[in-house]
């Protein structure tokens, strides 16, 4: 489950914006390619990046990894949004999914239970 930017304005959400669109387009190698580079950006400007756009580009960054079927490497995303903005409850299903995938249907529904009580 990908999120879109949730803020406008700066030319760091328009990056975020662009990378979006590319995802939207099911340009998901593009799209990682600029979500890197946004992530990138905001580790050099710090502050400058708001809280909830660097968790959205980690989320949706694990995304394109999840569909290339590189699940260690989304969940690493996934956990670096969760760590950025706790109460961000997608990465947390996302994170959930991936274990249910790989057969560890108990981390699943742990998972699952922290997204929904964010809710």
């Amino acid at each position: 489950m990908a999120l879109r930017p949730g803020r406008e304005g700066g030319e760091s959400s328009a990056a975020l914006a662009t990378a979006q669109a590319r995802f939207s387009r099911g340009e998901f190698a593009e799209a990682r390619e600029l979500y890197s580079a946004f992530i990138g950006q905001c580790a050099r400007h710090g502050s400058k990046c708001s809280p909830e756009d660097l968790a959205t580009a980690y989320n949706n960054r694990g995304q394109t990894k999840y569909f290339s079927v590189d699940f260690y490497e989304a969940m690493d995303d996934y956990t670096s949004a969760i760590e950025i903005l706790p109460s961000f409850e997608v990465p947390y299903y996302n994170r959930g999914l991936i274990r249910y995938r790989l057969g560890k249907v108990v981390w699943f529904f742990t998972f699952l239970f922290f997204a929904l009580l964010m809710d």
